[in-house]
Formats: structure tokens, C-alpha cells, sequence
């Protein structure tokens, strides 16, 4: 779905990830909600900066799928990578 909105030049806003990682959380998908995630870190950082909480919520769904997943060290990647990118 975000690829192919991406693919046709549509923007994509970060609660479209949101959505997308938190059924990728609730079917067990932890690495599709990573490479999710991945394709939100190439969204420019200036298209998120109004969308804060959305974006936030997003990494938040994707931490949470690696949690249930018990895949810690990705979960604590994915903090690092928050804390790169500015989000709160």
C-alpha cells in the first residue's frame, strides 16, 4: 500500500505507517514493520515535522511489535533511531 503510494510520487502521511505497522504488530510482522518504518526514515525529515505525535506513533507501534516479538535488540535500535531523528 505505501509502496505503491510512494511509487506513484503521493505524499504518504505518517499515520498511513502508523496503520500499517500496527497490523504488522497485531499479525506478528516485526521485520515488515521495520522495513515500514525504514520507508518512513526516507520520507524527507521536514515532511514529518508537523506530524510529530503521528510519527511518534509510528515508532511506538514498531518498538511494540519487536516487544511482543521479543526482539529487544531491535526495539532498542529503533529508540536509538528515534533519538537520531529528533522524535520524542
Amino acid at each position: 500500500m505505501i509502496e505503491a503510494a510512494r511509487d506513484e510520487g503521493d505524499s504518504v502521511h505518517p499515520d498511513e505507517y502508523g496503520v500499517v505497522i500496527g497490523a504488522c504488530d497485531r499479525r506478528g510482522q516485526w521485520r515488515t514493520a521495520l522495513s515500514v518504518v525504514d520507508m518512513l526514515e526516507a520520507e524527507p525529515k521536514h515532511a514529518h515535522q508537523q506530524r510529530v505525535k503521528a510519527v511518534t506513533k509510528a515508532y511506538t507501534r514498531a518498538i511494540t511489535a519487536c516487544r511482543r516479538a521479543k526482539r529487544w535488540r531491535e526495539a532498542l535500535n529503533l529508540i536509538e533511531r528515534m533519538r537520531a531523528r529528533g522524535v520524542d
